[in-house]
């Protein structure tokens, strides 16, 4: 971790040790899906929507998907016993269609039902996870006969 990181981190933590109340925070990402082609970034429902509307014939010019949360930055840096994830999840799709409201409407349902990263954040899910440590001379033999 580079100084500079480091510095940002013990900033943020004092900050909110001395005024927890400031420990809120909310985060926002814009995710667009440009369905002729010219870009795609990631997300989702970005996706899961041209995905959908191509079985279903739909013509869809353009997706985009805005997600925000809150959290509470204490439990991410360990200042306090709260929770160091998200606490509520917001999104907003807007569409851009020549298609009638009521066949973009079907649309937004079967991607919120059929949406993988929508069911993950809705139920519970087993989470596991492994950790391996590789030494730099190690890592830099293996990038060599990758």
């Amino acid at each position: 971790m580079s100084e500079k990181v480091k510095k940002a981190i013990e900033g943020l933590a004092a900050a909110i040790w001395e005024r927890p109340e400031r420990a809120e925070a909310s985060f926002r990402a814009t995710t667009v899906s440009e369905v002729d082609g010219f870009s795609t970034r990631s997300s989702c429902q970005a996706i899961v929507y041209p995905a959908y509307a191509s079985s279903l014939g739909l013509r869809l010019d353009r997706v985009e998907v805005e997600a925000e949360g809150d959290l509470d930055l204490r439990g991410l840096l360990g200042l306090a016993k709260v929770p160091a994830g998200f606490r509520r999840v917001r999104y907003r799709t807007r569409i851009v269609s020549p298609e009638p409201p009521e066949r973009i409407r079907e649309l937004a349902r079967l991607v919120e039902a059929h949406c993988p990263v929508l069911d993950t954040l809705r139920l519970p899910v087993e989470v596991s996870g492994e950790l391996t440590h590789v030494a730099p001379a190690e890592a830099e033999a293996l990038r060599r006969t990758a």
